[in-house]
């Protein structure tokens, strides 16, 4: 695989426990890994290559569908990631640029007129833009997960302050004004959902693995690169 960018990691070592755990159990885990897979990391493989010069070469969607098709069935496809020490997320763009140079060459091959040099090397750019929608992906995930929590605990006012005062930037006069609720109130509820918030997060960076000692952290790392 070529190399990965050379820049202080904003996300943990994907470890892949869950992963591995998953792909144990068989069939049926190898799909559930799989869908996490496509959940997580479809929206930033896009955006990485509408990035790149690869965007020419085909509709965005139908290369990334066609990029999943062909690599997440392979028996060996994690066994291999598991076994390069790379971060999954870079593991998977390497595996991508494979993906559109295999494509490039049958094209190549099949067609009488030349075809450009799409090849063109990841920039830091790239990168970034990847790990930020990554972490956008990680980050409203969370939030669906947190709000139907609250929801089923009876709490969905506390999520809705939770909404407005960190996703609308509205602030606590005014939503406690709106509700009839003091300031202080709106405080409390906003840090009861900002617990099942972080819970949320934090479930979805351990199935890429991370340290349960770099929860607090990498949770603030994570929370930064959207900032």
């Amino acid at each position: 695989m070529t190399s990965t960018p050379k820049h202080p990691d904003a996300f943990p070592q994907t470890l892949g426990t869950w992963i591995k755990a998953q792909l144990d159990q068989g069939d049926q885990g190898r799909l559930d890994v799989n869908e996490h897979i496509m959940l997580v990391y479809a929206a930033p493989l896009r955006i990485y290559l509408r990035g790149s010069s690869w965007h020419r070469f085909g509709e965005v969607d139908e290369v990334i569908n066609a990029f999943f098709a062909s690599r997440l069935d392979k028996p060996d496809f994690f066994e291999q990631w598991q076994n390069s020490g790379k971060r999954l997320r870079y593991w998977l763009i390497n595996a991508l640029r494979f993906h559109l140079q295999e494509s490039w060459r049958r094209a190549k091959r099949d067609r009488s007129d030349p075809l450009p040099d799409f090849d063109q090397a990841p920039t830091q750019d790239d990168y970034d833009a990847f790990d930020r929608a990554w972490a956008r992906e990680l980050v409203q995930g969370a939030c669906r997960q947190a709000a139907e929590q609250c929801e089923s605990e009876g709490l969905a006012s506390h999520w809705a302050v939770f909404h407005q005062h960190h996703i609308e930037g509205t602030p606590y006069r005014a939503i406690a004004a709106a509700m009839d609720v003091s300031p202080g109130r709106c405080a409390v509820m906003v840090r009861t959902a900002t617990s099942r918030f972080k819970t949320a997060l934090l479930m979805r960076l351990e199935l890429d693995g991370m340290p349960e000692d770099g929860a607090v952290p990498e949770i603030d790392k994570l929370l930064e690169v959207l900032g």
